[in-house]
């Protein structure tokens, strides 16, 4: 399938790129949560983006489908406030899933803390924290980790 959507994305392109049979390889094991339309969008951006006969090589859409990951990855931050929360159990569940969110996308805590331009051991304790708020324990003064 991945061909055909190649060869109707080079139709409307006057130079054609071509695409490497490793490429289409590449193409075709993605899961493609975005059905046959995000494939389409793909392939319509990396043919848009090589022209006078350059031929899209399997690098060029392993690095095109890491930037679609990445972008995929939506923030999966709670953002509401609940009728029995508390200020401090609320900015829990959204610092957790920042912290969630930021891990994803960079892989490591260390990557997210950078990220979230935030000493890796500060985050710990804010994250250490957050979860004793949401567990329902009570977190002790020096374990406030940035709320009070």
């Amino acid at each position: 399938m991945p061909a055909q959507v190649v060869e109707a994305a080079v139709a409307v392109v006057a130079l054609p790129p071509g695409i490497e049979v490793d490429a289409v390889k590449a193409l075709s094991l993605y899961t493609w949560p975005g059905n046959v339309r995000q494939l389409q969008h793909m392939i319509q951006r990396l043919v848009a983006t090589h022209t006078n006969g350059h031929k899209i090589n399997a690098a060029e859409v392993q690095e095109a489908l890491i930037d679609v990951s990445l972008l995929n990855i939506g923030p999966q931050v709670p953002m509401v406030f609940r009728d029995d929360d508390t200020m401090d159990v609320f900015m829990s569940r959204v610092t957790l899933g920042l912290y969630n969110h930021f891990r994803a996308l960079g892989g490591s805590h260390a990557e997210a803390a950078r990220l979230l331009r935030i000493n890796r051991n500060a985050l710990y304790k804010r994250i250490k924290t957050a979860r004793l708020r949401l567990s329902g324990q009570e977190v002790a003064d020096d374990d406030e980790g940035g709320f009070s």
